[in-house]
């Protein structure tokens, strides 16, 4: 889930990108672990704490996949282009593969993703901006036109009808997924726009939470004042939704900004920690969590979901108690960061990151 774990002694990796991808490792991890484990009901606050972490985390890594393409093709980028398509075969083999285990899988979306960024590494910021601009604002005018958004799914159970079979795979990738090319491409895209500009600069980082605090704030005050006029209707609201399901533009607009926001911040806070040592021993394992994600996102499913899921369950739904998923949660967080400490001072990189490295070059 990272493309610039090797940038060949090109010194482009940024730790505060790393910082970054621990932060969304947790977000993530609570959001599945409620979904999978969390039953109906429980404290209103806790319900919405965690509802506020559904589909920023997914972006956050795919914004972040993006700037790690460009940091990777900034060295030598006809080599990049090579490593970069085979990635994107062996992310799409893992992810279908983990889908008979996880149906919300992302890895193969991963895949996808790759392969377009793969393709324009070579356009101009002007295209790359119009390129993910257009695919956010072709999204509805899809829906507008007569594509039905709910083909294949059953909301209850999330269960996909179809997903193995040739259309129902490419409506699911390309249309209506868990987070399908359009609009999700446009993450990609504005990150590898945004990799080009990416610096540990102060101003720059200031600058960048600056904006992004304000269209993010923006979006989410536009989402909830349509909300509240009538005269929308329920279909004309759904436009101006920040949820992750459809991905509407405030939603992209929104998820984008506060992906920004917290890459922002991650950078000034390494900064900060680079000249306090007592900083910098809390800050270092977080970093060491974000250089394993593909690790940890493999794990959390088969460790973390798939135990209490089998011992738990009741009658084929989540049964846990939304505080005791919270405190499993914390749990897992807290030995995922003690793990990938203890793995990075006996090794350079994670399990499954060696592997994918070795079978990719």
């Amino acid at each position: 889930m990272t493309a610039e774990d090797a940038p060949d002694g090109a010194g482009t990796r940024l730790p505060g990108l790393d910082l970054a991808r621990a932060l969304a490792i947790f977000a993530m991890v609570l959001v599945n672990f409620d979904v999978a484990l969390s039953a109906e009901g429980g404290p209103p606050w806790l319900e919405s704490a965690t509802a506020l972490f559904q589909g920023r985390a997914s972006a956050l890594f795919v914004i972040l996949a993006g700037m790690g393409l460009t940091l990777l093709a900034r060295a030598n980028p006809a080599r990049a282009r090579g490593r970069i398509l085979r990635r994107s075969l062996a992310l799409c083999i893992l992810g279908y593969a983990f889908s008979l285990l996880w149906p919300g899988d992302i890895l193969h979306y991963y895949g996808f993703y790759f392969l377009l960024g793969c393709f324009c590494l070579r356009l101009s910021d002007h295209q790359l901006l119009a390129l993910a601009i257009g695919s956010v604002l072709a999204f509805p005018l899809l829906i507008i036109g007569g594509l039905d958004y709910e083909a294949g799914w059953n909301w209850q159970t999330l269960h996909y009808a179809g997903f193995w079979t040739v259309a129902g795979q490419t409506r699911n990738l390309l249309f209506n997924g868990f987070h399908p090319l359009l609009p999700w491409g446009a993450f990609l895209l504005f990150g590898q726009w945004l990799g080009r500009r990416m610096t540990a600069e102060p101003r720059f980082n200031a600058r960048l939470a600056g904006i992004a605090a304000a269209l993010a704030l923006s979006a989410e005050a536009l989402s909830s004042l349509a909300s509240t006029l009538p005269a929308l209707g329920e279909t004309g609201r759904l436009f101006f939704a920040t949820a992750s399901m459809p991905p509407m533009p405030l939603y992209m607009l929104a998820a984008g900004a506060e992906a920004c926001l917290v890459i922002a911040l991650s950078m000034r806070l390494m900064q900060f920690a680079a000249t306090r040592r007592n900083a910098k021993r809390i800050i270092t394992p977080l970093i060491h969590t974000g250089q394993l994600a593909l690790t940890i996102y493999v794990a959390h499913v088969v460790f973390g979901i798939l135990p209490p899921w089998i011992l738990f369950e009741s009658n084929g739904e989540p049964a846990l108690d939304r505080g005791l998923v919270v405190l499993w949660w914390l749990l897992t967080c807290a030995l995922c960061v003690f793990s990938a400490q203890r793995w990075r001072r006996r090794f350079g990189r994670g399990p499954l990151e060696a592997i994918l490295r070795r079978v990719t070059g």
